[in-house]
């Protein structure tokens, strides 16, 4: 296998390399106006599943809909998620040190888009949740949970990275996933 720097053209007024995309040359443009849509642009690309973080904030269930997560370690095992600075979610993880992750299924779109919504007593009006073992909100009819005691968080630009250490983690039902992909929400095939 060949390995090595891939010569691209380079711009002539920033010095900054362009990329071909299926034969057009698309000058790469670093501007504080469109660089928030470009680069938010490119990870639509990237397909993820979707969570919903919960946690308590002065007794009341918080939560958001989430889909930067991932595992860290497994020994101890640890999770990752990144978080709106500022945001109820953030906050509450900061202010009770404990979150559950939610792993959606694949017929939980509606729950997704529900917890997007800034409106924290809309999420939890119908009662579609329970409490873990550690007194955070589990959300009905998620694939799984992880139920997590906060290890450490890092402001990195206008995001947390909460790092929980799992104190708890079970399925809750078979299904597939939900997947977030181009602005929509889409389903695997089949399970594997």
């Amino acid at each position: 296998m060949q390995t090595g720097r891939m010569d691209l053209p380079v711009d002539g007024m920033t010095g900054l390399p362009m990329c071909k995309q299926l034969g057009t040359l698309i000058e790469v443009q670093h501007t504080s106006e469109n660089t928030g849509e470009m680069f938010r642009d490119v990870m639509r690309s990237y397909p993820t599943g979707v969570t919903i973080v919960t946690s308590i904030s002065e007794g009341k269930p918080v939560g958001g809909t989430m889909n930067s997560f991932t595992s860290v370690s497994v020994r101890p095992p640890l999770v990752a998620v990144f978080i709106t600075t500022g945001s109820h979610t953030a906050m509450a993880i900061a202010e009770s040190m404990k979150f559950n992750v939610n792993i959606l299924g694949s017929e939980q779109e509606k729950d997704a888009l529900k917890f997007a919504d800034p409106d924290m007593a809309r999420k939890f009006a119908e009662g579609n949740f329970g409490t873990g073992q550690n007194g955070i909100p589990i959300i009905h009819g998620s694939l799984a949970c992880l139920e997590c005691n906060l290890e450490q968080q890092i402001q990195i630009a206008d995001h947390i990275l909460f790092v929980g250490e799992v104190t708890a983690a079970y399925h809750m039902k078979k299904g597939n996933p939900i997947l977030y992909y181009k602005r929509r929400f889409m389903e695997l095939p089949s399970e594997p």
